[in-house]
Formats: C-alpha cells, structure tokens, sequence
C-alpha cells in the first residue's frame, strides 16, 4: 500500500476503455470499507456511467470537465440524517465520505487505474436535481476514474519544516 500512497497521481486523461465490473466492485468496496466518525456508516455511491448526465456534471464546476472522457464516475455522498445522537449537532459526513474517496483512489492506483477527484459541496442542489438524490443525500466528491498508460515514480513530499512536535 505504500507504493500506491507514492505514486498515486490526479489524471485528467483516459483510454476509451470501459471499466471492469470486478475491478469497480474492488474500487467501491474500498471507500465503503472506509473508517467512519463513531462508526456511523453514512456513505451512499452514484456510479455514473451516462454521458449526457456526464456533460451536465462538467458543467457543475470549472475543473470537472475531464469527467467526459473517462468511462465513469462516481459521486460520494453521505446521508445527514444517519446522524448519531451522541453527536446530533456535528456533522462528520464530509470527513466519512473524504476517508473513502482517499480509499478510492489508493485501490484504483492498485489496479493500474487512473482516477482523480474533484469536490461536489459547491454543486449539492445541481447533483440532487440532476441525479434525483434524496435531500437528505449529500454529495461531497466526484471521483473520476479510466485506465490509463501514466504512471508515476515516488515524489518524496516530505518536509521537516511541516512537522510539529508537541507544540507549533
């Protein structure tokens, strides 16, 4: 898992190749086996396949255009009324659904599958309206997936200056 942490990268392009059913089943197992805040479980996927609802989708927002060349997407959202009583008043949809785009993307770095993502908070009523989701179904991230012939060596990021010990 590591090498895929390394050289995980965001693509933008893709073969016109469809995705393998085993491969997305692998791929969407991974974000709902994601870690989740008082093991509330909230997460709901939309695997979106079409590509008029694509073309509508990259208009949502600047930088979601690429989503129309590659064979699917998938929107992670989160239902804010699986809220737990202990913590009624906060809502931690947003860092459930981010845990599992994180495992999205790491496992299709594992099947040699490009991927990247793109935030869907500032489009919640455009993909309700479009998708038909629920009020209650938020949507936090869109990630883009396709095969691709990229691939990337480790890009050490570390950086000594960015660690704190104990106090800043």
């Amino acid at each position: 898992m590591i090498k895929e942490l390394w050289t995980r990268r965001s693509i933008r392009s893709f073969k016109d190749t469809p995705i393998k059913d085993e491969d997305l089943r692998t791929i969407l197992s991974a974000g709902l086996t994601a870690p989740s805040a008082v093991a509330n479980y909230p997460l709901e996927l939309v695997v979106i396949k079409n590509a008029e609802t694509k073309a509508k989708i990259a208009g949502f927002y600047e930088f979601s255009g690429f989503c129309v060349q590659s064979p699917l997407s998938v929107l992670v959202c989160y239902d804010k009324d699986k809220r737990t009583s202990y913590f009624k008043d906060s809502d931690f949809g947003p860092l459930d659904a981010s845990a599992a785009v994180q495992n999205m993307l790491l496992a299709a770095t594992a099947l040699n599958i490009g991927s990247c993502w793109t935030h869907a908070l500032l489009s919640v009523e455009a993909y309700q309206t479009l998708l038909n989701l629920p009020k209650n179904i938020i949507p936090v991230a869109l990630v883009v997936l396709g095969y691709t012939d990229k691939t990337f060596e480790h890009q050490d990021r570390y950086d000594e200056a960015k660690i704190h010990h104990d106090k800043w």
